[in-house]
């Protein structure tokens, strides 16, 4: 016969594959045997489990035949299961039934209630759960006191709670320097903007210390009912972001600078620089630049020269009609007058206390005081602040926002604003869609062909063109999979920019164009403080709205 204590496992929470259906069950003896019936109720009772069962009928030394077979039978939910021949029932005293949760850290009790003449003591009960069960650490004893006294039989009682561990405190970095920077201009008390004091960029010397990295915390030992030691994790450590020209210095918790130069954060990484350095204006005497690094040019920037930098370019002078292109931010201190041939692009912002007659492009946005009949382009937001804070004629794209406190002329002069991608955003858009509808309808007569020749008898020259086909198809969808990836891109261009908005906090002159998404309006009259913005395919103003 199998031995009934192989099937009494109550060291975790009840079998999940048991119902989970709340129950009483009574053990009933009778002439022709002993019977399990299971009485299933919403409450009380307790979830049926077969660790309980079983814990009982070995209590009462009752056996059954197969408990395996006992366990497969109240599975399948019968409610009246033969154990045994009949015996009869011998007194005894309520017995303790204890689970323990799969971490340790909480238990419970079934109290089973005394048979015949067998009595109930709290003192037992208590005696049992820390000998019989092991339950030593975190004892609820008022709750297993409150639960005998009212007879809570079957019933599952939360009686012990471990401690569960603490993580330690996670280490963290401490920069030194600033990495961010607001590269809107601080407004003066009258109202003029300071673009000669902006400060946009830090520096440092060799030997610097950039980053501190601050050490994880040891965690807190936890415990569970059954006094056995939880280890708690040590915090996370954060390593130190080294980049291009740093070092870590000996105790490997200080990134210092290994060189000289601009430090920036760049991908998750502490650079340093090389910083290129023009004393006075660049002119014919320097010529044209190209640098890996960042440069500073402490004059100005005459006609016809090209300054290209892979990192930041800050002028303090002025700029006429050259070209600057730069990887990450430009800073004007002066303006560009250029003259209808000067132009700008960055591939962060730009700062310019005025943009004049100019071909501007940012890849993040454009700051400046002043903008007259230029072409402007920014990916996120045209921001003019300042004493006169105008947008005179031209050209001026933003994705998200263009502000501004009058723009337009009294007279009428050409003024064009548009929000959202720019317009060659969506002729690529109209162009891949073309492609790929013309690639769809080569793909569909390809594929129809061989479905339809797919049963046909084979001759060598059917199968040299199914062969010819195939490889076709194969083209035609390696083509069609970075040009789906692409038309989403657009689109998700496109959409990102419903919410874009045309701020004045003036006015709006008359005979201003303004597009935001594919809508399209001219103001006719001059509007003051006042937001544009789309609203169901149409452009509509509302009073000013901006900051």
């Amino acid at each position: 016969m199998t031995n009934i204590e192989d099937y009494i496992t109550p060291e975790t929470e009840s079998n999940e594959n048991m119902p989970s259906q709340r129950a009483w069950y009574e053990l009933k003896h009778e002439e022709d045997g002993v019977f399990l019936e299971l009485l299933y109720k919403a409450q009380p009772g307790s979830k049926l489990t077969p660790e309980l069962v079983l814990f009982d009928l070995k209590r009462r030394n009752l056996q059954p035949g197969n408990p395996g077979q006992l366990i497969y039978r109240m599975r399948m939910g019968e409610k009246r299961i033969r154990i045994c021949d009949f015996k009869e029932p011998q007194s005894l005293d309520a017995a303790v039934f204890v689970t323990v949760s799969r971490d340790e850290l909480s238990a419970y009790m079934q109290l089973l209630p005394p048979i015949k003449d067998g009595g109930l003591d709290v003192q037992a009960v208590l005696k049992a759960i820390e000998q019989d069960w092991s339950i030593k650490n975190g004892l609820l004893e008022d709750e297993i006191i409150k639960a005998v006294d009212e007879g809570r039989y079957f019933e599952q009682v939360l009686i012990a709670k471990g401690r569960p561990p603490e993580k330690g405190k996670d280490g963290e970095l401490v920069f030194l320097f600033r990495t961010k920077f607001d590269y809107a201009p601080n407004l003066r008390k009258d109202g003029s903007a300071d673009f000669r004091d902006l400060d946009v960029f830090e520096d440092t010397t060799k030997g610097n210390v950039l980053v501190e990295s601050i050490p994880p915390k040891e965690g807190i030992e936890g415990i569970t009912v059954r006094g056995n030691a939880l280890p708690a994790a040590k915090g996370r450590e954060y390593p130190l972001p080294r980049g291009v020209n740093t070092t870590i210095d000996e105790s490997g918790r200080m990134l210092l600078a290994a060189k000289s130069g601009r430090v920036d954060y760049i991908n998750n990484r502490v650079v340093v620089s090389d910083v290129y350095k023009i004393n006075g204006d660049m002119d014919m005497s320097v010529g044209n630049i190209k640098f890996n690094g960042n440069v500073v040019v402490f004059g100005n920037i005459i006609s016809g020269l090209t300054l290209d930098a892979a990192g930041d370019v800050e002028i303090l002078g002025m700029v006429e009609a050259a070209t600057i292109i730069a990887g990450g931010n430009i800073v004007i201190k002066g303006g560009i007058q250029g003259m209808d041939r000067g132009s700008l692009h960055a591939g962060g912002n730009i700062v310019s206390r005025f943009i004049e007659r100019a071909q501007v492009r940012s890849d993040k946005s454009v700051f400046a005081d002043y903008i007259t009949y230029s072409t402007v382009t920014a990916q996120d937001s045209v921001i003019l602040k300042g004493k006169f804070a105008r947008i005179i004629g031209g050209l001026t794209r933003a994705g998200n926002q263009i502000y501004a406190k009058t723009i337009g002329t009294p007279s009428g002069d050409a003024t064009v604003l548009e929000i959202g991608a720019a317009p060659e955003s969506r002729q690529a858009l109209i162009e891949h869609e073309n492609i790929r509808s013309e690639l769809n309808r080569k793909l569909e007569r390809i594929t129809s062909y061989l479905r339809m020749s797919a049963g046909q008898f084979e001759t060598p020259e059917r199968k040299e063109q199914r062969r010819r086909y195939k490889n076709l198809q194969e083209q035609l969808l390696s083509e069609l999979q970075p040009l789906n990836e692409k038309i989403d891109m657009l689109k998700a261009e496109l959409e990102k920019s419903s919410d874009g908005k045309v701020h004045a906090s003036e006015q709006v002159h008359q005979d201003v164009k303004i597009t935001i998404d594919f809508a399209t309006t001219t103001t006719k009259d001059s509007i003051p403080f006042v937001t544009f913005k789309q609203r169901s395919g149409a452009v509509v103003f509302t009073s000013f709205e901006a900051d």
